[in-house]
């Protein structure tokens, strides 16, 4: 029996007490010995490096062997349910085209009945400019003034008439219980001068990235054979090392 308490961290699990240990020895690393002053103790640094290297493989090859047995099941569950899916995505993607070529049609309807509407409109206020003129000269005055005024009445219900299948939306509701489908616009863009188009995004974060992932790529393939010398516009290779 000792009145001794145990360690701080007794009770973790031992992979997570090793870490915690190797963090605590390269926190004195770096506080103590910022700087390494002799051969010594650049040996002991590198033997620390590869207890880390070596916890890491352990925690590594921890890691898959707990999470394989996860994915064995998790790829038991798709084989099950792809099959299945496949089949409805297919019929989806073999019977969707039916129904959008019928909800064009709907569309070409509408806006055939929008044209008419307009067309309409246009008809009957010429109509009530001719009344409204004629009402002027009329010996009857007051009779074709309530002509023009009639007129300008119809030509004005003709324009709501035309606002309302303007905006009147290409729907499909079933009468037997299934969601109410309609036609999307969807923008997409096509690119037709690849050099201008990246030109106009050349300062996006995404294609910096990407050119400096295409970059770096090189410079590890190409520079060893071309000697360090870039042959790519606006690259240059330069040599790092780094402690392996």
């Amino acid at each position: 029996m000792t009145d001794t308490p145990p360690p701080r961290g007794h009770n973790l699990p031992p992979e997570e007490a090793r870490v915690n240990d190797l963090v605590a020895v390269a926190n004195r690393w770096i506080k103590e010995r910022s700087v390494l002053a002799d051969q010594e103790t650049a040996d002991k640094c590198s033997a620390f490096l590869d207890q880390i290297n070596l916890a890491l493989k352990a925690l590594e090859k921890q890691r898959k062997d707990e999470k394989q047995p996860h994915l064995d099941a998790a790829k038991a569950v798709d084989a099950k349910f792809k099959p299945l899916t496949d089949l409805l995505e297919k019929a989806k993607t073999l019977v969707k085209p039916l129904l959008t070529a019928w909800l064009q049609k709907l569309d070409r309807e509408r806006e055939a009945a929008a044209r008419a509407a307009r067309e309409e409109v246009a008809r009957l206020a010429a109509e009530a400019a001719r009344a409204a003129e004629e009402a002027q000269k009329a010996a009857d005055v007051i009779g074709a003034t309530v002509e023009a005024e009639a007129a300008a009445r119809a030509a004005e219900e003709a324009q709501k008439a035309a606002q309302r299948a303007e905006k009147a939306p290409t729907n499909l509701q079933s009468s037997m219980g299934a969601r109410t489908k309609s036609l999307r616009t969807v923008w997409r863009a096509r690119v037709t001068n690849h050099a201008a188009a990246l030109w106009h995004f050349h300062k996006h974060p995404d294609v910096i990235a990407t050119i400096e992932r295409l970059a770096s790529a090189e410079a590890r393939a190409e520079a060893a054979h071309n000697k360090g010398i870039s042959t790519i516009p606006g690259v240059e290779f330069y040599p790092e090392r780094t402690a392996a």
